[in-house]
């Protein structure tokens, strides 16, 4: 099977699968940086050294990637 790349936000909002790496990271980061302009964060980080969590629970702004192999969630053993 092939491995792929889910671009979330804590909500369930599906922005992007991808079968590299590093297109998914490139989704995430715009996705981060369009909320951090709302949220207005500025860059200024809540938890230095962690991300800034403000808009999200469990990573940063909410976004995060999701590695999927089939159907099976594979996140945790590929990173």
């Amino acid at each position: 099977m092939a491995i792929e790349y889910r671009v979330w936000n804590e909500v369930g909002d599906l922005f992007g699968v991808h079968r590299k790496r590093e297109r998914a990271e490139e989704t995430a980061e715009k996705a981060r940086k369009e909320c951090a302009e709302y949220c207005e964060t500025d860059g200024e980080e809540e938890n230095p050294g962690r991300g800034d969590f403000r808009c999200g629970v469990l990573s940063p702004h909410g976004i995060h990637i999701q590695v999927v192999d089939g159907e099976c969630d594979v996140t945790n053993h590929h990173w």
